[in-house]
Formats: C-alpha cells, sequence, structure tokens
C-alpha cells in the first residue's frame, strides 16, 4: 500500500469520525431543543451592552447590544460577511485584498505591509467599545472543518464595580495544508500554512461624576503562514479533476512571521453642566436619585505604542523561484516601533433642532524602522487635524453637513493632507442620502520607496500620491435597498511589480453598485453587485456578485429559530495581481486570467436560547462549474469541504 493510499485511508477514517461527532452533537442539541421550562424559573440574564468608541467621540449616547443574530455567522472571511469582492490565496488566514479601490487611505507614516491586517486585531485604539456588562458575559465561537481547519473565538467581560469594566478577547485560527506536497519539515498533511493567534486584553473606566474616561487595551498579533509560492505547473491542475489531485510548489520551507504588541491609552474629561434628579417624597424630605450630566464636550489625550515585526525565512533558497538563484538561506527581517501622542479638544453646542460639533487637535509620532541591510533609521510626524458637524433635526428627518481634515505640517509625511467634506439626509425612515468628497496628498509607503532584502533592492524617490474622488449613495429603508457610486481620480498611484521597483501610475476609477436585503415572508435574499471601470494598466474585474437567500422559520414550539440558505460568489475574468512572498505584497502581472467562476456554498443554521449552530457545504459545485478555480495566479482556492461550528453566549 503507497503512501499516498495510506493518506486517503486515514483521511477518510478522520472525516467519518467528524461526521459521527457532529451528528451526535446535533442529536443532543435537538433534544435540548424540544424540552420547555415548566418551573418559569431561571436566573436574570442582563445583556451586556457597549459604546463604541466613534459614537462615544461624537457623543451620541447610542447603546449597542452585542450581535447575537444569525447574520453572517456562518462565515469566517470578513470580506464575506460584507459581502465584498476578494482576492488571498485560496485559505481563510492569507494575505488578501479587496477587488475595489478606496478613494482614500489612512493618513500619515505606512510601513507597506498592510495585507493581513483583516486578520489582526487593530491596535490603534479606533475600534474600542465601552462595555457595560452588570453580570459576567462570555461569547465562545468554534468553527471546524476539514485538513484541520480550526477556528476559536472567545469574549469575556465583566463590570469590577458600576463603573469599571475588563475583559478579554482572544482568536485562534489554523488550517493544513489542502493541495501541495513538496513541502519540508512535517508531513504533508500535518502542513500549516496560515497559523494566527490575537489577543487583546482590554479594559474602561468612568469616574463617579461621568465626567472621566479612560479606555486602555493591550493587543497582540501573531502569524505564521507557510509560504508554497504556489502551483508550479498549473497546467497539470487545470486538465485533472478531482478532490485528491496533489502538486508540487516551488517553495519547500519558506514562512512569513508577524509578531506585533501594542498598548492603547485614551483619556477624556468631558466637560458641562451636572445636575441633581431629585424626588419629592413629601412637604418637607426630597430624595436624591441620580445625577442628570450632559456633556458640552470634553478634552482628550491618546497614546498608542506598538512594535511590529515582518520577518521572511527560507533555510534553503534553493529554488529558480528567487531572482538571482540562492544557494544559502535568506532570513530577512524589519521591524517598526510606533510611540504616538494625540490630544485636542471637542465642543458640541446645540439650539433647539439645531446642533454642532467642533473638533481640534494635535498629534505627534516617533517611528523607528530597522533591518539588516538599511540599519536603524529615526522618523517623526507632527499633524493638526479638526472636524466639523452641523445637524439640523425635525419632524421629517434630519440632514448632517460635515468637514474633517488632517495636515502634516513636518517629519516625514510633511505637507501631505486629507480634507473630506461630506452631507447626509434622512428623509421620514425611508429615505437615506450620503455623499462625501475627498482631497488627498501622501508620499509611497516606506516600502514603496525603500526595499532592500536578499532577493529585491531598491532605494528610489517617488512622486506624492494625489487622490480625488466622491463617494454617494441612496437607500430606500424599508427594503433595505441601497444604490451608489464612488468616482476617482489617482495621481502617481504606486504599484509593485514581481521583481522590479514599485511605480507610480495615473488613472481615473468608477464604481457603481447596488445592493439589497429583501424579505418576502419567511424568504430573504441579500446582494451585493458592483461594476468597475478602470483607466491605464491596473487591474480590476468588471463585474462582481456576492449575496444569498435563505428561508427562515421557528420550530419545536418556536424554540428554535433555523435557516437553510444559500450563499454565492462570482467576479469577472481579469488579470488578477499575482502574490510575491518575500515581498509580502501583491503584484501587477498581465499574463495570466483568472476569474469568471462561480462558487456556491450551501449552509443550515440554528439559533436556540443563547446558542447558535451551523453546519456549512462550501463550494458545492466543484466539478461543475469548471476545473480552474483560482483566488490568485497559481493559488487554487479549496476543492468541496464541510465545516461546522458553534457561537455560544453566557451570562453568569
Amino acid at each position: 500500500m503507497n503512501l499516498r493510499m495510506r493518506q486517503y485511508i486515514c483521511n477518510s477514517i478522520l472525516k467519518i469520525t467528524k461526521a459521527l461527532s457532529f451528528l451526535i452533537f446535533v442529536a443532543l442539541s435537538i433534544a435540548a431543543m424540544g424540552q420547555t421550562d415548566t418551573t418559569k424559573k431561571s436566573n436574570k440574564r442582563v445583556r451586556p451592552l457597549f459604546i463604541s468608541v466613534q459614537n462615544f467621540e461624537s457623543l451620541k449616547q447610542s447603546i449597542q447590544p452585542f450581535d447575537s443574530s444569525l447574520n453572517g455567522f456562518h462565515q469566517l472571511n470578513p470580506y464575506r460577511k460584507q459581502n465584498q469582492g476578494y482576492q488571498d490565496l485560496g485559505l481563510i488566514g492569507t494575505p488578501s485584498q479587496p477587488l475595489s479601490l478606496a478613494t482614500t487611505k489612512t493618513a500619515g507614516f505606512d510601513l507597506g505591509f498592510n495585507r493581513m491586517n483583516s486578520w489582526l486585531y487593530n491596535h490603534t485604539g479606533s475600534d474600542e467599545r465601552i462595555i457595560i456588562a452588570p453580570t459576567p458575559y462570555t461569547k465562545l465561537h468554534y468553527s471546524q472543518g476539514e485538513k484541520e481547519l480550526i477556528f476559536m473565538e472567545l469574549l469575556h467581560t465583566q463590570n469590577i464595580n458600576t463603573r469599571w469594566n475588563v475583559g478579554i478577547d482572544y482568536r485562534r485560527l489554523k488550517t493544513n495544508n489542502y493541495l501541495f506536497f513538496n513541502l519540508d519539515g512535517e508531513a504533508y498533511n500535518k502542513v500549516r500554512l496560515p497559523n494566527i493567534y490575537n489577543l487583546k486584553l482590554f479594559s474602561s473606566y468612568r469616574s463617579k461624576s461621568d465626567k472621566y474616561y479612560l479606555l486602555g487595551a493591550i493587543t497582540y498579533n501573531k502569524t505564521t503562514i507557510r509560504e508554497t509560492g504556489g502551483l508550479s505547473a498549473p497546467l497539470s491542475f487545470d486538465t485533472t479533476s478531482g478532490k485528491l489531485r496533489v502538486f508540487e510548489n516551488p517553495l519547500a520551507n519558506a514562512s512569513n512571521i508577524i509578531n506585533q504588541p501594542a498598548l492603547v491609552l485614551k483619556n477624556y474629561y468631558r466637560f458641562g453642566k451636572t445636575s441633581l434628579i431629585t424626588q419629592k417624597r413629601d412637604s418637607n424630605l426630597i430624595d436624591t436619585l441620580g445625577l442628570d450630566f450632559a456633556p458640552k464636550g470634553y478634552f482628550y489625550h491618546t497614546f498608542h505604542a506598538s512594535r511590529s515585526m515582518f520577518r521572511y525565512k527560507d533555510p534553503s533558497a534553493d529554488t529558480p523561484y528567487y531572482k538571482p538563484h540562492f544557494s544559502s538561506g535568506i532570513n530577512d527581517s524589519i521591524l517598526m516601533k510606533e510611540v504616538t501622542n494625540a490630544a485636542g479638544i471637542v465642543i458640541k453646542t446645540s439650539y433647539k433642532q439645531f446642533s454642532n460639533l467642533i473638533k481640534a487637535g494635535a498629534e505627534y509620532s516617533n517611528y523607528g524602522v530597522f533591518n539588516n541591510f538599511t540599519g536603524q533609521q529615526a522618523f517623526y510626524n507632527l499633524s493638526l487635524n479638526g472636524m466639523l458637524v452641523a445637524a439640523l433635526t425635525s419632524k421629517f428627518g434630519e440632514i448632517e453637513l460635515n468637514g474633517n481634515g488632517q495636515i502634516f505640517i513636518a517629519g516625514y509625511n510633511s505637507k501631505d493632507y486629507l480634507l473630506q467634506t461630506g452631507a447626509k439626509l434622512l428623509i421620514k425612515d425611508k429615505f437615506k442620502l450620503n455623499a462625501q468628497f475627498s482631497n488627498q496628498r501622501h508620499v509611497a509607503d516606506y516600502f514603496q520607496t525603500l526595499g532592500f532584502t536578499a532577493p529585491i533592492k531598491w532605494n528610489q524617490t517617488l512622486k506624492p500620491t494625489y487622490r480625488n474622488g466622491l463617494d454617494a449613495s441612496i437607500e430606500w429603508l424599508p427594503w433595505q435597498l441601497k444604490v451608489g457610486f464612488t468616482a476617482s481620480n489617482f495621481q502617481n498611484y504606486n504599484i509593485y511589480f514581481f521583481d522590479s521597483a514599485p511605480k507610480g501610475i495615473d488613472f481615473n476609477y468608477l464604481n457603481l453598485f447596488v445592493s439589497n436585503n429583501l424579505k418576502f415572508g419567511k424568504l430573504n435574499w441579500h446582494n451585493r453587485l458592483s461594476y468597475q471601470e478602470i483607466s491605464a494598466t491596473f487591474h480590476l474585474p468588471k463585474l462582481s456578485l456576492s449575496g444569498g437567500v435563505f428561508f427562515e422559520n421557528r420550530f419545536f414550539k418556536k424554540n428554535m429559530l433555523a435557516r437553510i440558505g444559500v450563499d454565492y460568489y462570482w467576479f469577472s475574468s481579469y488579470y488578477a495581481d499575482a502574490y510575491n512572498p518575500y515581498m509580502r505584497q501583491f503584484v501587477w502581472q498581465n499574463t495570466t486570467k483568472i476569474g469568471n467562476y462561480p462558487y456556491v456554498d450551501f449552509y443550515m443554521s440554528a439559533q436556540v436560547q443563547t446558542m447558535n449552530l451551523f453546519i456549512r457545504f462550501e463550494h458545492i459545485n466543484m466539478g461543475i462549474s469548471g476545473k480552474r478555480y483560482y483566488s490568485t495566479p497559481l493559488y487554487p482556492n479549496p476543492p468541496r469541504f464541510f465545516r461546522f461550528g458553534v457561537n455560544w453566549r453566557l451570562f453568569n
């Protein structure tokens, strides 16, 4: 019996075992579904609430519950959750980029390695929350599939007292190789391609008077991706079929590693009048019920420190994949340390239906960049920022005009700016219109300017990039039907080429889209369809479609909410960017087209009290829609496979 046959038998036994375990799991769950509480006695479950830092900084008292719905619960990829087109390396947890262009980018110093951002915790503090958890709250999300695909997410938060909350957020993602066999170090079916750990410790505190707030978070992101280099012989993949096919790859023992600890602290001191809420008991006694504080603004200070290390290792480096050819190993790394302080003031005024918000602040950042080729380099940035929001509310709706900007007056990004102005209109909770014009200047990413690794070397001066664009949309809220567009002009937009330095190009870009979330009784249908036009040499698919349809109903005496549905995803044929492992970038190419292949997934999900369950069959149309299914040239998407998961919310 040869090695491949033994592997096939072992894998088959493993799949049968997993399937039986899952069936037992479902049977027990269904048994629990049929039970009802006859005593009607249970501890009161107090669901946690939170205020996002964006709403808090806008002085909006918008308190939100944690999402407990079945919406997108069975999806793992962040782009699929948002119905957006994207490309990756065929597996979750691998470098990815959207199949569309943003009018603006984050202002300031950019090292240039951003393709793993969607799989890492944000460490700048922009997505923190002020959580109110009167009773301890825990959420466990576990998903498992073939090739030891495991996704686990654990959130626990609780109030130490009524004004102090603490919590932990942990995420783990791993999966094994499913297609390539020319990999050293471990057996073929034990090579983990993405291996990701994310950890966040967070806390929020407010003073008794509700004037002082402190938010803090410590994050740690660690990823290891076993690089394959893609298919060595793509023609073999294109002309054969069958789920068990495996192919040789050029990189036998290469890996990319990210190690990123960070700390962020946000301080707010709010000002305004505080009045007592009282209640008269009789002619002589008055009880104090609490404080009524409506802040008129606040002072803020933010401290952020991070250390980001990016490392590429290939102990062998004995493949013609590299240019030039190497006989010794490669161990390239680049390290960036950042310390940022930001401070400012926000003032809010209102008169009857009118209100406005004014923000003014400054930000100072220090950066240290080190690698073995250039040594230690130090940079800094000093910028000023401001925002103005004016709103009018009436019985007919609401209109808001806003403007914000950031100007770099000194440092690495000196003379850079980001200016935006926009308008929002809401008409009787029926129509919602949005429009925003943006104008931005930014210098090239650090790695685009100075790239020194073993396989590549460049040191160049690139012209600044200018981005101008208009983003607008109109939405019919009762049907959640939305139509919009993005029209942008890019000057000196820098793109990577496989074995040469990045270059700037000029082009115009247009994206038209329509999205919907329609309900027909118990049937739901959601879609996002986009059409893109782009000039010059930049490549994007003209059409992309993502969506799904599902039937939803309640069963077992209405104790279980269940869905059965189909998801689909498609983009038209185009010259997709290739991927360069030792540059960690998607690079321009014009020799290979991919696309025009639909992906269809079938799933069932259910909700019983505080537990969500799902079972999912992905890429069920394999073998029906053709043999070429790539997400990136040389990187095929997974074949048909099975996955299941659970989301469990616990209240103590």
